[in-house]
């Protein structure tokens, strides 16, 4: 029986493969990983958007509070009420803004807005990639 199966196996002829076979593996395996990589880049910054998103609400909530509590509002109102007071001193007068300006919160917002513009950009070219790399394996 064995003989009869090497017989068989030795006889039978295997069809022949299209020469760019192999390459045309390769570059299907290629752009697949490349496309993987880019999805998860995708998820990991859309899941950061979101969560920058989500953190604005309360650090803005934050900085109004910080701008309420500080009284930045009240001295700045004081351009609008009494200039000729704000004119003669408005060394002092600048001093005490910048004093009262809360500096941390402002950096926290704008470094999440920051995180979240960024995770936007890297989105969109992201998703372009995506999209491109899908197109050229439709038409392959």
């Amino acid at each position: 029986m064995d003989k009869h199966l090497k017989n068989l196996m030795s006889n039978l002829k295997y069809p022949e493969l299209p020469e760019k076979l192999f390459s045309k593996i390769m570059t299907r395996i290629h752009k697949e990983q490349k496309l993987s990589t880019i999805r998860t880049r995708l998820i990991i910054f859309s899941v950061t958007f979101i969560s920058s998103i989500i953190a604005l609400l309360p650090t803005t909530q934050a900085l109004i509070t910080s701008f309420k509590e500080s009284g930045f509002m009240e001295f700045l109102s004081l351009i609008i009420s009494d200039i000729e007071i704000v004119f003669n001193n408005w060394q002092d007068y600048s001093i005490t803004l910048l004093e009262s300006l809360p500096v941390t919160n402002i950096a926290i917002l704008l470094t999440i807005l920051f995180i979240s513009l960024k995770s936007m950009q890297y989105i969109a070219i992201n998703a372009k990639k995506v999209l491109h790399i899908s197109l050229i394996t439709k038409h392959n």
